[in-house]
This record gives structure tokens, C-alpha cells and sequence, in this order.
């Protein structure tokens, strides 16, 4: 039945594609059959991943062989549409479903339930390709191909990142001859690829149009570089040289917009400014999100925190002046708190700092000047076109960024009371004056958004063990307030 089904469709596929290239039927008519046809395609391929290994073959033809039928033509489909100026989204989307339901049942998690690595092996022949590299570079092409091409389309661009992403973040379990289960990491598979080398060497290229064609984008910016950041640090490890090479375009804006807030911090309120560092922020975030242990994240705190014997002179402080510059912009300050907000998290326990080492106190007093800098200008401010744009959205992350600075585990608070230092009580007390100045109505009506409101109001209930007498010090300044 599957079979017949398949053969049916293809025939479709076949015909239509033939009355298209001999331009017998209109071309808007050609692109919505074709559309229906790779859905339709795609549907069939995704129906086996969730389909048992001895229920999907049948007496006409292994499954493999089917699916491999299926995907030659829209592989050759998407070659000849590939390099047209004229652009049909729907087929686009059509494509990246049909490559998505692909990967679950050859590349992702799970194809473990369906598919041996003979099978791979006799998919790549039927598609006439080497092996299942060769299988794996036709999707990574026309991700590649889309991130150049088709960056117009706002929707094309989300999906292929998604796609991307999963790649690199896949792991398929296959089976040997012996029946003893090999892991093979997706993101290993990919490294060897050319078209994501030359993406990791030239990943700030203006060939890559989305990274500028809209602010709207910026978004997209994080997701790439959180996906490039998970396959670099695979291939590098701990490679201080290799990241600080891949890091350079960020760093040639990083160190341009340092040395013009040192020269004077209102350059940064310039509107040739506002791209660069809104980029800056996206780009840093997603890196942040792929540092998953302790040695990337120390690379990417080096990298920002360039100076720690001299605080002051650190480059991590543009982050501080750039928000005095941009505080009444969302645009602006909403990446730049998520960004702050991801660099202190201390998820997994990335953050190991020696207990000699002062860089968690370094850590903590950049959220603290942060927070300081954020709210005190916020709360002073009484007019909005948008009260949760403006106000609510950013004094989440906000909160959501001291939150993670007072439970990241990596700062002794008993410091700050011992040498007199008021970073401590005075963003304890800024961050109760946000919260207190948000109505209830409001705190029901964006729960999604102020979240965080609740967490840090439970942090001082919290005890570490750890850190006994770091907790005391800081619920002694929740106390005084």
C-alpha cells in the first residue's frame, strides 16, 4: 500500500515537473502543485520514523529504496530552483519540511528506532552519493544556500536555522553488524562538511544577508551563533587561539565601540551605533548559550574580561555604558539584559573560578552595575507607548539577570560587607524597588514576562550549603531593606 502510494505520487511529481520545464502550465500553478507534491513527499518519509524496522518494508521494495526514490527528486528539484531569481516561499517551506522529516528518520534522535547503518550506507546509493556524508552534505547545501539566498523570507530563514541547529545538535545511535549500538554525534558528522567549514571561517560574511537585513532579524543572529558556537567548541575544545580567531569580527566591533565610550560614553547614542551593538549582544548571547562547561565559558569571560587586575579597564563594561546611552530603548536594552543575563547564569556549573580568583566578584558587580544602571532610570520614567515593551519586558530580564548573580554559587557576598562595598545592598535595594513598583494587575496580566519576579522574591528563603555564610550576608541586606 505504501508503495503504491509512493509510486503514485512520484508519477504526479514526474509529470508536473515535466509541464513546468516545457512551460505548459503557468508557473504560479507549477510552484502550488509542486508545493502540495513535496508535502505530500515529505509526509510519506516522516511517517516511517515513527513506523517499526519489520512493519515498513514490504514485498515491492525496501523502505530505503523509497525513500531514497522520494528524496533524489526533491534534491533535484531544489537544484533547479536553487539559482532562480524568482522565489516561491511556500515551495521553499515545502522544502525544509520535507528535509526536516528526513533528518528525524536518517540523522536524529530518532532514527535509532528504524534505521542501521547498512541502511544508511543503501540510501546513499540509491540517492548516488559515496556514503551517508554525502547524504548528510545535500542537507547542510541547502541550508547554506538559504542563509545566502533566500534571506528575504523571514519564515524560510527561522526554519533553516531550526534545521541547522538540530543537525548540529543530533545524535544518532546505529547499530553494527555485531548488533553493538556506536554513537555518532550529528555536530561531528557536520564538521567534516565544506559548506560548514566555510560557514564557521566566514561566519560574519555579508554573504550571509540576515545577520543585517533587518533588526527584526536579530533574533535569528542568536540561534545561529548559539549553533555555531555548539559546533565550534566541539571541534576546538578548550583552543584558546581557535576561538579568539573565530570571535575576531565581534571583537573588531567590541574594541570600536570600547574605545568610543572611553573617548566619550554619548558616541554610543548614535544611530550607525545602534546595528552594531545590538548584533554584538545577539552574536555574544548565542555563543553563551553553546558554553555548556566550564572550559568554553572561560575562554568567552577571558575574552570579555580582558583586564580583571584593572576593573575599570575591562571591555565587559562597555555593556554598562552602552545601557546608560540606549536605557529608554527596548531595542537596545532588551538584548543587551538577555545577553548580561546568559553570561552570569551559572547553569550546569560552567562557572569554576578559583577561590583565590576575584573574577566572581568581578562577575557579580558587572550585574550589579547593570542593574543599577537599568533601573534606576526606568523607575524615574512615568510615560509609555508601550508599558510592557518598554517597562515590564525589560525589568524581567532584569531580575532574571540579578536572580542568576545572586545563585550562581561563584561570589562570597561576605566580601562586600567586609571592604564596605555597597554593590551589594544597593542593587538588593534597586531590584525590591522594581518589584514593588509593579501593580498586581500587571503582574498577573504578563506572568510569562515577570516570572522572574517570583524567583528572586523566593532567592532570600534560599540557603546554600556551599556558601553558608556568602547567604547569610546576603539575607542580611534583603533584612536591612
Amino acid at each position: 500500500m505504501l508503495y503504491d502510494t509512493a509510486q503514485h505520487i512520484m508519477k504526479h511529481f514526474e509529470e508536473t515537473s515535466r509541464l513546468g520545464q516545457q512551460g505548459l502550465i503557468p508557473h504560479q500553478v507549477f510552484e502550488k502543485k509542486m508545493t502540495w507534491l513535496v508535502y505530500m513527499m515529505g509526509a510519506l518519509v516522516g511517517g516511517h520514523a515513527s513506523a517499526k524496522a519489520n512493519r515498513t518494508d514490504t514485498d515491492c521494495a525496501p523502505t530505503h529504496v523509497v525513500n531514497g526514490e522520494l528524496a533524489g527528486r526533491i534534491f533535484r528539484l531544489v537544484n533547479l530552483t536553487v539559482q532562480t531569481k524568482q522565489v516561491c516561499e511556500g515551495l521553499e517551506i515545502a522544502y525544509l519540511y520535507f528535509l526536516e522529516q528526513f533528518r528525524k528518520l536518517y540523522i536524529g534522535e530518532h532514527a535509532k528506532q528504524v534505521v542501521q547503518q547498512q541502511v544508511n550506507e543503501r540510501l546513499a546509493t540509491v540517492l548516488g552519493l559515496e556514503d551517508e556524508n554525502a547524504v548528510l552534505g545535500l542537507l547542510i547545501n541547502k541550508i547554506g544556500n538559504n542563509l545566502q539566498q533566500r534571506y528575504q523570507l523571514e519564515t524560510v530563514v527561522k526554519k533553516t536555522l531550526a534545521l541547522f541547529h538540530e543537525l548540529a545538535a543530533g545524535i544518532n545511535i546505529v547499530h553494527t553488524s555485531d548488533r553493538s549500538p556506536h554513537l555518532i554525534v550529528c555536530g561531528r558528522l557536520l564538521l567534516k562538511n565544506e559548506m560548514v567549514k566555510y560557514i564557521l571561517s566566514n561566519h560574519a560574511s555579508p554573504e550571509f544577508g540576515f545577520l543585517t537585513y533587518s533588526l527584526q532579524y536579530g533574533k535569528y543572529r542568536t540561534m545561529y551563533y548559539h549553533t555555531l558556537g555548539k559546533l565550534l567548541f566541539m571541534d576546538i575544545r578548550d583552543n584558546k587561539e581557535a576561538f579568539e580567531k573565530f570571535m575576531e569580527p565581534q571583537g573588531q566591533i567590541l574594541t570600536q565601540l570600547w574605545q568610543q565610550s572611553c573617548q566619550n560614553p554619548q558616541l554610543l547614542r548614535q544611530e550607525q551605533v545602534k546595528p552594531a551593538l545590538i548584533g554584538l549582544c545577539r552574536d555574544l548571547r548565542g555563543i553563551g548559550l553553546a558554553c555548556t562547561s566550564c572550559e568554553p565559558y572561560s575562554m568567552l569571560f577571558d575574552w570579555l574580561v580582558d583586564n580583571p587586575k584593572n576593573p575599570s579597564a575591562n571591555r565587559v563594561n562597555l555593556f554598562a555604558r552602552a545601557l546608560d546611552a540606549w536605557w529608554d530603548d527596548p531595542e537596545v536594552t532588551t538584548p543587551l539584559l538577555k545577553f548580561m543575563a546568559e553570561f552570569v547564569h551559572n547553569k550546569a556549573q560552567r562557572i569554576t573560578f578559583d577561590q583565590s580568583s576575584p573574577n566572581g566578584i568581578l562577575l557579580f558587580r558587572e550585574a550589579s552595575s547593570i542593574l543599577v544602571t537599568y533601573g534606576t532610570r526606568i523607575l524615574q520614567r512615568t510615560q509609555f507607548r508601550d508599558v510592557y515593551v518598554e517597562k515590564y519586558k525589560g525589568i524581567g530580564v532584569c531580575l532574571d539577570m540579578f536572580s542568576h548573580a545572586l545563585h550562581g554559587n561563584y561570589t562570597n557576598f561576605g566580601v562586600f560587607e567586609l571592604y564596605s562595598d555597597n554593590s551589594l545592598s544597593n542593587s538588593m535595594a534597586l531590584a525590591l524597588r522594581m518589584c514593588l513598583a509593579i501593580p498586581l494587575q500587571e503582574l498577573n496580566a504578563y506572568l510569562k514576562a515577570l516570572k522572574p519576579y517570583y524567583y528572586f522574591v523566593e532567592l532570600p528563603g534560599r540557603r546554600s550549603s556551599q556558601d553558608k555564610g556568602s547567604d547569610e550576608a546576603r539575607n542580611r541586606s534583603v533584612a536591612r531593606l
